[in-house]
């Protein structure tokens, strides 16, 4: 069976592959099998792409100033765009919530399976 490593060490270990780009040095540099290596960079985007989603939304948000005259766009129409907005940050922080619910569910799940083992 293949050695188990924290969240914390595949996180960092992942970072460092996405930013010197080079799975293959940074796995040998920590002594981490390269498949694996790969796996955590993808889970690792992944999250960082939910993350990216968030503060995108967040800033489209915050930065809109985007003249809207009445005769075109009534009140209501600027009002439901607004809620639409609000629910769009409101999905994408859940997901970022469900992201590391799921890390989270899979630790326990590990250390009991570990534990159940002895």
């Amino acid at each position: 069976m293949g050695r188990k490593y924290d969240h914390e060490f595949k996180e960092k270990v992942a970072i460092e592959a996405i930013k010197v780009n080079n799975i293959s040095a940074t796995a040998k540099k920590h002594g981490v099998n390269s498949n694996s290596l790969r796996k955590w960079v993808k889970s690792q985007k992944q999250g960082r792409q939910a993350d990216l989603n968030y503060s995108s939304l967040r800033e489209n948000e915050m930065k809109k100033n985007i003249p809207m005259e009445t005769s075109i766009v009534n009140k209501d129409t600027q009002e439901l765009l607004s809620q639409v907005n609000q629910l769009k940050l409101i999905v994408a922080e859940k997901e970022i919530t469900i992201r590391k619910l799921k890390e989270e569910l899979f630790n326990i799940q590990r250390n009991m399976l570990v534990h159940y083992r002895k």
